[in-house]
């Protein structure tokens, strides 16, 4: 869900495409806020939830350099928090700080993702999703206009899996105070992972949707909402199943 955080300037023309403009040496920020819901099911026995979690964390962007349309941006995640709720009580952590290296195109697409080692702090090497970018379209938009591809992103076990995604321009309209462009995209997967005890991969299902506003006043986006279940349905060897849906919703919204 955290590799969807990275935004940079955008150049939005009268009568071209929708474009992002990097300058070097600007930095901007977003509150970040995650909160999902993970819940099993063991064989024909209803679906129970198993725990609650909130997360939030300052994200700080500085784009370090831009050549032949590909911008390198400094991206440090900062002052996380994480609540977990269970059946037995409420736990409170500090999310580790994480600083990354990113490569976009001037389309949106991220093109390399790399990891900088923080003194103290274990690298966990990406999370699910890390790297997944929905690239803006070649023609000027239009509202009711959409556009599809297919991108790579990380999977659970941290090998590459594809999503398939279709988006629509959908105009103009007011978000926190300002004038933006509304972007939504529906989002799907199939694939499968390794699970820890099973030698049988587990079958797993994706399915979302990202809104963006873009601020059409300082070309950058005021604001940002995704949801997305994913589904994990493991077979034992003596064919018994076990079904964890995981639902997220998150939320990055510009510091001033």
């Amino acid at each position: 869900m955290k590799a969807l955080g990275l935004i940079a300037l955008l150049l939005l023309g009268a009568s071209g495409p929708l474009r992002y403009r990097f300058v070097p040496g600007h930095v901007y920020g977003y509150k970040v806020v995650e909160e999902s819901e993970t819940y099993l099911k063991e064989g024909p026995g209803a679906r129970r939830m198993v725990n609650k979690q909130s997360s939030k964390l300052v994200e700080k962007l500085t784009v370090i350099s831009v050549s032949n349309g590909i911008a390198v941006i400094d991206d440090r995640q900062t002052d996380g928090q994480i609540e977990v709720i269970t059946g037995t009580g409420v736990s409170q952590s500090i999310r580790p700080p994480v600083h990354r290296v990113i490569h976009m195109m001037t389309t949106g697409k991220i093109v390399k993702i790399g990891h900088k080692q923080i003194v103290g702090v274990r690298d966990s090497g990406g999370g699910f999703l890390e790297g997944l970018s929905l690239p803006l379209p070649d023609k000027a938009l239009q509202p009711g206009m959409t556009w599809s591809g297919s991108g790579s992103t990380r999977g659970l076990d941290g090998k590459p899996i594809a999503v398939k995604y279709t988006c629509r321009y959908l105009g103009e309209e007011k978000r926190l105070g300002r004038k933006c462009a509304k972007i939504a995209a529906e989002m799907s997967s199939a694939f499968q992972t390794q699970i820890q005890g099973s030698a049988k991969p587990a079958a797993c299902t994706l399915s979302g949707s990202i809104t963006t506003w873009f601020a059409l006043d300082v070309f950058l986006d005021a604001n940002i909402e995704s949801s997305i279940e994913l589904s994990i349905k493991a077979t034992s060897d003596s064919g018994s199943e076990r079904v964890t849906t995981i639902v997220s919703r998150g939320k990055q919204t510009l510091m001033p």
